[in-house]
Protein backbone atom coordinates (compact mmCIF):
# COMPACT_ATOMS: atom_id res chain seq x y z
CA UNK A 1 0.00 0.00 0.00
CA UNK A 2 2.86 2.38 0.77
CA UNK A 3 4.08 2.12 -2.85
CA UNK A 4 0.59 3.04 -4.08
CA UNK A 5 0.55 6.12 -1.85
CA UNK A 6 3.93 7.17 -3.20
CA UNK A 7 2.73 6.61 -6.76
CA UNK A 8 -0.30 8.88 -6.31
CA UNK A 9 1.69 11.51 -4.40
CA UNK A 10 4.32 11.52 -7.13
CA UNK A 11 1.62 11.72 -9.82
CA UNK A 12 0.14 14.78 -8.15
CA UNK A 13 3.57 16.40 -7.84
CA UNK A 14 4.27 15.68 -11.51
CA UNK A 15 0.90 17.18 -12.48
CA UNK A 16 1.65 20.33 -10.42
CA UNK A 17 5.08 20.70 -12.04
CA UNK A 18 3.63 20.22 -15.53
CA UNK A 19 0.90 22.76 -14.78
CA UNK A 20 3.46 25.26 -13.46
CA UNK A 21 5.58 24.78 -16.59
CA UNK A 22 2.50 25.25 -18.78
CA UNK A 23 1.46 28.44 -16.97
CA UNK A 24 5.02 29.84 -17.20
CA UNK A 25 5.10 29.09 -20.93
CA UNK A 26 1.72 30.80 -21.45
CA UNK A 27 2.90 33.80 -19.46
CA UNK A 28 6.07 34.07 -21.52
CA UNK A 29 4.11 33.74 -24.76
CA UNK A 30 1.64 36.41 -23.61
CA UNK A 31 4.53 38.80 -22.84
CA UNK A 32 6.01 38.25 -26.30
CA UNK A 33 2.61 38.78 -27.89
CA UNK A 34 2.10 41.95 -25.87
CA UNK A 35 5.23 43.41 -27.48
CA UNK A 36 3.46 42.91 -30.82
CA UNK A 37 0.18 44.32 -29.47
CA UNK A 38 -1.40 40.87 -29.74
CA UNK A 39 -3.41 38.73 -27.33
CA UNK A 40 -3.50 35.10 -26.29
CA UNK A 41 -6.72 33.10 -26.16
CA UNK A 42 -6.61 29.89 -24.10
CA UNK A 43 -9.41 27.34 -24.00
CA UNK A 44 -9.88 25.87 -20.52
CA UNK A 45 -10.28 22.10 -20.29
CA UNK A 46 -13.59 20.72 -21.49
CA UNK A 47 -15.23 17.95 -19.47
CA UNK A 48 -13.62 14.59 -20.12
CA UNK A 49 -15.46 11.30 -19.92
CA UNK A 50 -13.14 8.50 -18.74
CA UNK A 51 -15.61 5.70 -19.57
CA UNK A 52 -16.78 6.95 -22.97
CA UNK A 53 -15.65 5.02 -26.04
CA UNK A 54 -17.69 5.61 -29.18
CA UNK A 55 -17.19 2.02 -30.29
CA UNK A 56 -18.83 0.64 -27.11
CA UNK A 57 -21.10 3.50 -26.02
CA UNK A 58 -23.25 4.03 -29.09
CA UNK A 59 -26.42 2.26 -30.11
CA UNK A 60 -25.98 -0.41 -32.78
CA UNK A 61 -28.30 -3.10 -34.12
CA UNK A 62 -26.60 -5.55 -31.74
CA UNK A 63 -26.33 -3.02 -28.86
CA UNK A 64 -29.72 -1.48 -28.02
CA UNK A 65 -29.91 1.75 -26.00
CA UNK A 66 -31.04 0.02 -22.79
CA UNK A 67 -27.88 -2.12 -22.72
CA UNK A 68 -25.42 0.79 -22.78
CA UNK A 69 -23.74 1.54 -19.45
CA UNK A 70 -25.05 4.85 -18.04
CA UNK A 71 -21.47 6.05 -17.43
CA UNK A 72 -21.00 6.13 -21.18
CA UNK A 73 -23.30 9.12 -21.56
CA UNK A 74 -22.41 11.25 -18.53
CA UNK A 75 -19.77 11.89 -15.89
CA UNK A 76 -20.24 13.22 -12.38
CA UNK A 77 -19.84 16.98 -12.31
CA UNK A 78 -18.33 16.94 -8.81
CA UNK A 79 -15.62 14.51 -10.01
CA UNK A 80 -14.80 16.75 -12.98
CA UNK A 81 -14.88 19.94 -10.89
CA UNK A 82 -12.28 18.45 -8.54
CA UNK A 83 -10.19 17.20 -11.44
CA UNK A 84 -9.91 20.57 -13.16
CA UNK A 85 -9.90 22.83 -10.10
CA UNK A 86 -6.13 23.47 -10.03
CA UNK A 87 -5.87 23.96 -13.76
CA UNK A 88 -8.73 26.42 -13.92
CA UNK A 89 -7.52 28.39 -10.88
CA UNK A 90 -4.06 28.72 -12.42
CA UNK A 91 -5.52 29.85 -15.75
CA UNK A 92 -7.78 32.45 -14.10
CA UNK A 93 -4.88 33.79 -12.04
CA UNK A 94 -2.86 34.13 -15.24
CA UNK A 95 -5.75 35.92 -16.96
CA UNK A 96 -6.15 38.32 -14.01
CA UNK A 97 -2.44 39.20 -14.08
CA UNK A 98 -2.16 39.94 -17.80
CA UNK A 99 -4.26 42.28 -19.90
CA UNK A 100 -3.75 40.33 -23.11
CA UNK A 101 -4.76 36.83 -21.96
CA UNK A 102 -8.31 35.59 -22.34
CA UNK A 103 -9.50 32.27 -20.89
CA UNK A 104 -12.47 30.75 -22.65
CA UNK A 105 -14.23 28.17 -20.48
CA UNK A 106 -16.86 26.07 -22.29
CA UNK A 107 -17.33 23.72 -19.30
CA UNK A 108 -20.83 24.95 -18.33
CA UNK A 109 -22.05 24.36 -21.87
CA UNK A 110 -21.67 20.60 -21.44
CA UNK A 111 -22.87 20.26 -17.83
CA UNK A 112 -25.79 20.74 -15.52
CA UNK A 113 -25.52 20.81 -11.72
CA UNK A 114 -25.02 17.02 -11.42
CA UNK A 115 -23.48 15.72 -14.64
CA UNK A 116 -21.50 16.59 -17.74
CA UNK A 117 -22.82 14.92 -20.88
CA UNK A 118 -21.38 13.25 -23.95
CA UNK A 119 -24.41 14.12 -26.03
CA UNK A 120 -27.06 16.80 -26.40
CA UNK A 121 -30.35 15.19 -27.34
CA UNK A 122 -29.49 13.02 -30.37
CA UNK A 123 -26.20 14.76 -31.16
CA UNK A 124 -22.98 13.09 -29.92
CA UNK A 125 -20.63 15.89 -28.87
CA UNK A 126 -17.47 13.83 -28.32
CA UNK A 127 -15.21 11.93 -30.69
CA UNK A 128 -13.57 10.11 -27.79
CA UNK A 129 -13.29 10.58 -24.03
CA UNK A 130 -11.79 14.09 -24.19
CA UNK A 131 -12.01 15.40 -27.76
CA UNK A 132 -15.04 17.07 -29.28
CA UNK A 133 -16.62 15.71 -32.41
CA UNK A 134 -17.45 17.97 -35.36
CA UNK A 135 -20.97 18.24 -33.91
CA UNK A 136 -19.50 19.17 -30.52
CA UNK A 137 -17.51 21.98 -32.09
CA UNK A 138 -20.60 23.22 -33.93
CA UNK A 139 -22.53 23.06 -30.65
CA UNK A 140 -19.88 25.16 -28.91
CA UNK A 141 -19.44 27.69 -31.75
CA UNK A 142 -22.25 30.17 -30.86
CA UNK A 143 -21.10 30.27 -27.23
CA UNK A 144 -17.50 30.80 -28.36
CA UNK A 145 -18.39 33.67 -30.70
CA UNK A 146 -20.46 35.29 -27.92
CA UNK A 147 -17.38 35.07 -25.69
CA UNK A 148 -15.22 36.71 -28.37
CA UNK A 149 -17.77 39.49 -28.86
CA UNK A 150 -18.14 40.10 -25.11
CA UNK A 151 -14.36 40.60 -24.83
CA UNK A 152 -14.37 42.79 -27.95
CA UNK A 153 -12.06 40.36 -29.73
CA UNK A 154 -14.63 39.87 -32.47
CA UNK A 155 -16.85 42.62 -33.78
CA UNK A 156 -20.59 42.20 -33.40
Amino acid sequence: IRDDINFFTNSFEIMKKNLNDYIKALDLLAKRLSEKNASLLVVAPIPRHPVYRSETCTTQWFRPEFSIFSGCKKTSRSFLDKERKYIFQALKKLENNASNIYIYDPFELFCDLEYCYVNNKDMILYHDNNHLSHEGIQYMYPHFTDFLKSRKILEK
